[in-house]
């Protein structure tokens, strides 16, 4: 009754040769040839459903607006590597990671990282888009945070695509927004120092994956920082940006703003959520977060305008 259905692609050739993935479409709507649009979650080893109390809940989705996307798209959204597309509540932390024996999965740890992202997905949108069903002559990519990175890279080797969102992203890599993070908290530089220090042992070794290591690993982190703002700047597409103005990577996307403005690029748009963070919760003055006041829903309906209100 949520509109989902469940699919599983082999990929042979790739570590971990499924690929799980949900398509939601509009009830009775199934079959009807429309665009894609692919969604790309963000970080963390999050499922895209979750059972509590024997009842299914989404929450691959940050938004819960999709109902007015689906009029005009099938939304597209692939599961995590290693991590089931529906967990118990009971086996996930207080981030909503899923744990296997109170771990998170090795096979997640050694595939999270940009490239991996970007093969599968291009191999499932490449299947999907030779469907009778779906209409190939649009394209829409979006992504939050970590996800906006591996919509552009795919946007980069699909040649269909035409609308890009890229929400909550840093074009000069994760890692400038973890510098900003250090930098409004520190005392003195020795806190920020510390970052300095182990982008070091990550660019010595950036290749380096300890299955057993509880956190990204050391590819994930060089991959999912190389800068992409030159990148963004070059795609041909529709491109869209937004993001919170009190996020750390706030600054780094009105440098963006004003690099497109002198290059004369009028295909890319910006939407500066003003006074919110990274997932558009209001901040007050004193920093303190409203995690009370979603706005994401907003947000949705700001990305439904943009790429699908003029079809």
């Amino acid at each position: 009754d949520k509109g989902i259905r469940e699919y599983t692609l082999y990929k042979p050739g790739q570590e971990g040769d499924t690929i799980k993935y949900w398509i939601k479409s509009y009830k009775g709507e199934e079959n009807i040839r429309k665009p894609l649009m692919f969604f790309c979650q963000g970080s963390l080893a999050r499922p895209m459903g979750l059972i509590r109390d024997d009842k299914l809940s989404t929450i691959v989705f940050p938004f819960l607006f999709e109902d007015e996307f689906l009029k005009y798209v099938h939304l597209v959204v692939a599961a995590k590597p290693g991590v089931p597309a529906v967990a118990p509540i009971e086996s996930l932390d207080r981030r909503y990671n899923y744990l296997e024996n109170g771990k998170i999965p090795k096979r997640f740890i050694q595939n999270d990282f940009l490239e991996f992202y970007v093969e599968r997905d291009v191999y499932l949108i490449n299947h999907l888009m030779k469907l009778d069903w779906v209409d190939e002559s649009k394209l829409v990519l979006a992504g939050h945070s970590q996800g906006s990175h591996i919509a552009l890279s795919i946007g980069e080797k699909i040649p269909q695509t035409s609308h890009l969102i890229y929400s909550g992203g840093s074009p000069f890599g994760r890692i400038m927004r973890t510098i900003q993070q250090y930098r409004n908290a520190e005392k003195d530089s020795s806190l920020t120092s510390s970052v300095f220090d182990h982008w070091k042992k990550v660019v010595s070794e950036p290749n380096r994956v300890d299955p057993e290591q509880q956190g990204d690993s050391y590819k994930s982190e060089y991959s999912f920082n190389q800068p992409q703002f030159e990148k963004l700047l070059a795609q041909p597409y529709e491109i869209l940006v937004t993001y919170g103005t009190k996020d750390e990577s706030a600054i780094f996307n009105d440098l963006l703003r004003i690099e497109s403005i002198k290059r004369r690029k009028s295909n890319i748009s910006f939407i500066p959520v003003v006074g919110t963070e990274h997932n558009f919760f209001p901040v007050a003055e004193d920093g303190s977060g409203n995690r009370y006041v979603f706005n994401w829903d907003k947000v949705a309906k700001q990305w439904f305008d943009w790429c699908c209100s003029d079809r």
